[in-house]
């Protein structure tokens, strides 16, 4: 992580009520905030854990289908379809990747409806720096102290290192660095190379990793066209490149993760990435 004051691109401070453009905070290979003022109600599904905070301390609601859920601080599971309708809450997303050690604890600890409330008072030592993430003038120290802030709250057990779980072979790290060398491995391989049944490698995986295996390569094929979308390629070629089988695909399946066409993310107006100098690109 970067310990510099500034990101990459420059901010102007906005104040409450006047920030008209979506916000991607990138530090970390782990962990981002995603504030979207900007954005209508639609319906997402994606493969990280979110924590929705108002920093403006005022309640939200998110629907998720068959039911709804509302408060100042929300926490939902990976792959749950959901509809975020929080006018007027500042609402600052706290995103876990897969690659994050505490990502599976939370996904697998998740209750059954696919989210749980949390108590936003807990969150109050920081929230100078979620007002300042959401207006789009938080410095690097301020994301890598409300980061560090929002991990220990989530970590499994007080004082223990999110790096400590699961402790268990093989690792959730082994597992993903055996499927990120071969990006085409099956299961079945992976279960060969780690001695064990094909049955019991499939529930070690998603227990470990925190998403079944065919879900995490679709993360990694998710990564992959981020980052192929920022190396300036048309759409096209980004969806060719990263495994899919046309535009149309790419665009349907990308809405679904984000609500919005792949082509929203390059319009500048309409978002602004700020990165750490050492992280060129997103995750």
């Amino acid at each position: 992580m970067a310990t510099d004051e500034h990101y990459v691109q420059s901010h102007q401070h906005r104040g409450r009520g006047e920030a008209e453009e979506n916000r991607v905070y990138v530090f970390s290979r782990q962990v981002f905030f995603y504030c979207n003022p900007m954005d209508r109600p639609v319906w997402v599904e994606t493969h990280c854990c979110v924590l929705f905070i108002s920093a403006y301390g005022v309640p939200f609601e998110i629907d998720f289908g068959s039911t709804r859920a509302g408060g100042k601080a929300l926490l939902a599971g990976p792959l749950v379809r959901r509809k975020v309708l929080a006018k007027d809450a500042g609402l600052v997303g706290f995103y876990i990747m897969p690659e994050s050690p505490l990502f599976a604890y939370l996904a697998n600890t998740m209750p059954s409806q696919g989210y749980r409330e949390i108590d936003r008072g807990v969150m109050d030592e920081v929230n100078t720096e979620l007002i300042a993430l959401y207006e789009g003038r938080a410095d690097v120290q301020q994301t890598l102290t409300t980061a560090a802030y929002l991990q220990r709250l989530l970590a499994p057990v007080a004082g223990m290192p999110v790096a400590g779980y699961p402790a268990v072979s093989p690792t959730a790290g082994e597992l993903t660095q055996s499927v990120r060398a071969q990006r085409d491995v099956s299961l079945q391989q992976l279960a060969e190379l780690h001695g064990i049944s094909y049955t019991r490698m499939s529930r070690v995986f998603t227990r470990h990793v925190g998403l079944p295996f065919r879900e995490y390569k679709n993360w990694l094929k998710h990564l992959n066209a981020l980052r192929l979308m920022e190396t300036g390629i048309s759409l096209t070629e980004v969806a060719q490149e990263a495994g899919f089988a046309d535009l149309a695909q790419f665009t349907r399946i990308y809405k679904r993760w984000y609500g919005n066409p792949p082509s929203y993310v390059r319009q500048q107006k309409n978002i602004r990435v700020f990165l750490t100098p050492e992280l060129t690109s997103p995750p």
